[in-house]
């Protein structure tokens, strides 16, 4: 009977000298694949800490702090002009109306000057001979007539050309001013926004790298732990391992003995070594359950942990609207930019309109000499005509009348000359504070700067989006995976099955060799021999040593008289 208690025995040995070791390459590959995913969780959140960084860092608290700066810049290009560009357009006009009433008048003095020359020529043809000196004075009174129509002529024509560039001037103003007005109460209200927007999104953002930073730190945390949970498959190794020895070595010695030995003492000794074994696997069995069900745990954990990343990142891009704030403030950039370059092309029609009157004003003005010199030729020929008519005496006096009117048209003929020369160069004065003033509108170099610093501010933004975008992309595919083979890692694990039902079944197969021979052995059986006990105190770990010691203390005093007083100092601690 004892020979085949022996028999079982060694082959329930056999058994689980396969229960590891026919798994080994499983365990080697499992091993593998959780370092793979470490590798990749380690991946994974280096990735979220330079999205974090890159969107919450340096470049975007620069471009903040520099549209900070501006605004008072750019609030300054967007104030309303005062209304001194309008003021002289309409003193412009205002000559000009003027100086088309004094034209008018100027014109009765062409009429008369014909007048006279037609009177005069009849009066020399008159006189005969003593009247030729007449006939030149007729035609120097009707070549100055001439003379005047031809200047009144040009200057009309300037002087429409010049109103109806004032009335477009006046109407660029007028646009230019209502898009100041956009800018002022729009463009720069939506900087403003978009820069306390961009504000609060670092702000924000900070919070969420606090928040991301607990969440790495809780991936690293349970990666470590699933990695070093590895362990438990050794250390299940080794207690299987030392009841496959136990096993075998009290085969071999009591089989060795078995002439020697009594049959009850060796029943009875069988059934302590094997109940003891039986502790053992059944321990060895749970641990390894637990364990591994805590790798399935961990990994899910992990897998939750990597799916709070990406609803973290995902969360750190959007605003408080579920907008995303670097986009908003790109699009006012590109908006306030195209605003500054309409003020600038604008400004500059302006400008361009304020020197084409200018220089329509210089047109005019160059008659201005020369309208002088007619007053002082119709002064000449009044002088002369007095002159003549009383050369002619008695017989002249006709022409004396005659020289009378044309000396006192050059009088009426001077005030008109003065005034129009007078409300030309009023003309003129107006014209250079315009021309002046053109060269502010013309000077687009504020605009021109201010776009160019928009757009780099633009391209700044742009470059923390594309990162952002691009490394946001590379988290959200790598989580997602990621967590997706974590779960599926954590449902695939089996091994514990196999390795359970076969520790099972040996544990059930020792435990029934342990009740025959407890049934068929000595009641009061010898103490184990020295040998066997030594086998018994063979363990390394502190889980054997304490079944060891629960399994002495509960069979009571005289298991613990069997296994000798001071169990510490049996058990070898190799």
């Amino acid at each position: 009977m004892v020979d085949s208690f022996f028999s079982r025995m060694r082959r329930v040995q056999a058994n689980l000298g396969r229960v590891i070791a026919a798994r080994e390459d499983e365990f080697l590959e499992l091993g593998s694949t959780l370092h793979a995913f470490a590798s990749r969780a380690d991946n994974l959140v280096d990735m979220a800490r330079e999205l974090v960084e890159s969107t919450v860092g340096e470049i975007l608290k620069e471009v903040v702090r520099q549209l900070d700066d501006k605004m008072e810049t750019m609030r300054s290009m967007c104030q309303v002009s005062d209304t001194a560009e309008m003021d002289e357009f309409g003193r412009i006009r205002g000559f000009l109306a003027d100086l088309l009433s004094l034209l008018e008048n100027y014109g009765r003095i062409v009429r008369t000057l014909q007048m006279l020359a037609i009177s005069t020529r009849i009066e020399s043809a008159r006189l005969g001979a003593d009247g030729r000196g007449f006939n030149t004075l007729a035609d120097d009174v009707e070549k100055l007539g001439l003379k005047i129509a031809e200047y009144s002529a040009h200057i009309r024509e300037q002087a429409a050309r010049l109103d109806a560039l004032s009335v477009d001037a006046d109407g660029r103003m007028t646009s230019i001013r209502s898009s100041q007005q956009e800018c002022s109460l729009n463009v720069f209200v939506m900087v403003q926004e978009n820069v306390t927007s961009l504000q609060r999104y670092g702000t924000s953002l900070d919070a969420v790298s606090d928040s991301l930073t607990g969440t790495i730190a809780e991936i690293q945390n349970s990666m470590g732990e699933i990695v070093s949970s590895m362990q438990f498959h050794d250390i299940v190794r080794q207690q299987v391992e030392h009841v496959e020895e136990a096993l075998g070595e009290t085969a071999d010695y009591l089989q060795a003995h078995t002439d020697e030995l009594d049959a009850g003492d060796m029943a009875h000794w069988l059934g302590q070594v094997n109940t003891m074994q039986v502790a053992q696997l059944e321990y060895a069995e749970t641990s390894f359950s637990q364990a591994v069900q805590v790798l399935r745990d961990g990994l899910q954990a992990l897998g939750l942990h990597v799916r709070d990343v990406q609803q973290v990142v995902e969360t750190a891009r959007q605003g408080e609207d579920g907008s995303a704030p670097l986009d908003s403030i790109s699009e006012t950039v590109l908006h306030v930019s195209a605003h500054f370059r309409q003020l600038a092309e604008q400004g500059g029609d302006v400008g361009n309109v304020m020197v084409a009157v200018a220089d329509t004003v210089s047109e005019m003005t160059s008659f201005l000499d020369d309208i002088e010199d007619v007053g002082a030729e119709i002064e000449l020929i009044a002088l002369n005509a007095s002159i003549k008519a009383a050369h002619t005496g008695d017989m002249g006096k006709a022409l004396g009348v005659l020289a009378l009117s044309i000396q006192t048209l050059s009088h009426d003929a001077r005030q008109q000359t003065d005034s129009i020369a007078e409300k030309l160069r009023s003309i003129a004065g107006a014209a250079d504070v315009l021309r002046d003033m053109s060269r502010g509108y013309l000077d687009s170099s504020q605009a021109d700067a201010m776009t160019a610093e928009l757009q780099g501010f633009m391209e700044q933004l742009r470059t923390v989006q594309g990162r952002a975008d691009s490394l946001l992309g590379s988290v959200d595919n790598e989580a997602v995976t990621l967590a997706e083979e974590l779960d599926a890692l954590a449902s695939g694990i089996r091994v514990d099955e196999p390795v359970r039902a076969a520790l099972q079944q040996a544990a059930g197969e020792l435990m029934q060799i342990a009740e025959t021979c407890t049934q068929e052995g000595n009641e009061e059986g010898a103490p184990l021999p020295d040998v066997l006990q030594a086998i018994l105190d063979r363990y390394t770990m502190e889980s054997e040593r304490a079944i060891h010691r629960s399994h002495l203390v509960g069979d009571g005093e005289g298991d613990a008289e069997l296994f000798g007083d001071d169990l510490d100092d049996n058990i070898e601690l190799f």
